[in-house]
Order: structure tokens, then sequence, then C-alpha cells
């Protein structure tokens, strides 16, 4: 309780003493250009979080086995989530970046290691991890834009295999080459969804803190102050309140606000 009353009378003195003006994403420093095998994926402001993912066309054949990889660097977009570490400082992919089915498959694991790459392997030899088609989720990690400029993510298929009949394996995709043999010819795109919203970020500058839920107390009082309505309505009710800056205080002190702030808002994971 302490905490959250000293909350309060800091923002009641930001609010007092800081004068009318605007902050948006333009002050968390320009924009990031995604590219994957020199093709554009698209911009992300820096600050902002993004999604890089993967869909896979396993061409009608369930694969039973995988090896791959995905690379980046870390100065222009650091790795949030990616999955879980184990005792032995290895990552189980046991959460985020692939679909039940590639999580439930034995031999599971993935590993970032050095030089910006995560590594990853799966095997299932009984019946396979079912059927991909170019819209099915297959991997993805969440990152964070650090830095303007130009990077790489970039994924590869090291070794992607389904059986024939009798189990005798055999390739679909190797170093990223579809094996030319079948028709249809397996496949693979992969893209970046910048996140939508960042729960409690009323200012717009990537950072939540006391002073978005100053932000919000000016704009009540009729300062001319501009809150980023999708970050700044908390509680969700179309207006930006009171209430709204009073979440962000709790949500500071460590309180449960029943709500999304401090969330990043993705499309697709709604």
């Amino acid at each position: 309780m302490k905490k959250l009353l000293c909350l309060l009378l800091t923002v009641a003195l930001l609010a007092a003493a800081i004068p009318m003006f605007t902050v948006s994403s333009s002050a968390a420093g320009g924009t990031l250009t995604v590219t994957s095998g020199g093709k554009v994926l698209g911009t992300v402001d820096v600050g902002n979080e993004f999604i890089y993912s993967v869909s896979l066309d396993s061409a009608g054949y369930s694969p039973y086995m995988c090896e791959g990889r995905v690379t980046s660097n870390s100065a222009f977009a650091e790795i949030v989530s990616y999955g879980t570490v184990r005792s032995d400082g290895s990552v189980s992919m046991d959460s985020y970046c692939f679909p039940t089915r590639i999580r439930n498959a034995s031999l599971a694991s993935n590993y970032h290691g050095p030089n910006d790459e995560i590594r990853y392997n799966y095997s299932k030899t009984n019946d396979g991890i079912g059927v991909f088609t170019p819209s099915d989720h297959y991997f993805k990690v969440r990152f964070k834009a650090v830095k303007a400029g130009t990077t790489e993510i970039h994924h590869v298929f090291s070794l992607l295999y389904t059986v024939k009949e009798g189990y005798i394996p055999f390739d679909l995709i190797t170093e990223n080459k579809p094996n030319a043999s079948l028709n249809p010819a397996p496949g693979f795109s992969d893209a970046i969804e910048p996140a939508t919203a960042y729960m409690g970020d009323a200012n717009g500058d990537y950072v939540l803190n006391v002073m978005d839920a100053t932000f919000i107390q000016r704009k009540s009082a009729g300062a001319n102050v501009t809150c980023v309505q999708k970050n700044a309505d908390i509680n969700n009710d179309g207006e930006i309140t009171l209430k709204d800056a009073l979440l962000i205080v709790r949500y500071q002190a460590g309180m449960d606000t029943g709500t999304k702030v401090g969330e990043w808002i993705f499309e697709s994971e709604q």
C-alpha cells in the first residue's frame, strides 16, 4: 500500500510539473527494416516488439524429423521469447515457438547458440506430426526492435524429412531446398507482425512507467496531451480516464489489475 501511495504522489507531482507536450513513437528512435534472404518482410518502430513467423507447406506429407535454425542480429533485434531454459542450459521448445504437435514430439528441443542463432530439432517416428498447409503456423519467435536500420532474420530447414512405406526416410527440404522430385513440392514462407498495442504505454514511447499515468491524468484534466487510444484505454471501456491511470499505478506497484496492462498485443494471438 505504501508503494502505491508513493506512486500516486509521484503521478500527481509529475502532472503538476510537466508542461503540455506530445510524445509519439518517433521518440523511440526511428524504424527497423527486417529482411529475410534479401526480401523485405516489413518495418517496425524501434522499441516495438514483433513476431517473426514461418509457415510450412509439407506437400501432403507428415514430417517425421527436422533440424532447423534461425539466425538474427541482437544489435538490431533482441530475442524476447522462444522457449524455456532447462537445468543443463539447453532450451525446451515447450513454450511459444512451435505448435502443440511439434512441442509434443519426442526429443523436441532448441538451443540459442552463439552468434544469435537458434537451433532446434525434433523427431516423432510413429506417425509424424501431421500435414502442414501453407497457412499453418510452424515456427515463431518474438523480437524487440532495438536499433534503427536494416537487419536480416532468416529461418533454415537444415533437414526436414518424412517416410515412405516401410518407414524408409526421404527428404522434404534440405538446407532450404525443396525435394524437386515431389509434385507438388514442399515449401515455406516467413513474415513479421509488429505488435498493435502495448497496454499502458499511453504516450507511445514503448516504455511503460509512471509517466504514462501522468499523461492520462493530464488528458483527463483537459490538458492538450495526445494519448495513444489503443494503449491508454486499459479497461477497454472506450474512454481514457483516471481509472486507466490508476491501473498503471497499480501495475507499477506490483498489484493485480485484472487487465492486460504491461502486455504486448498481437492480432494473431487474440
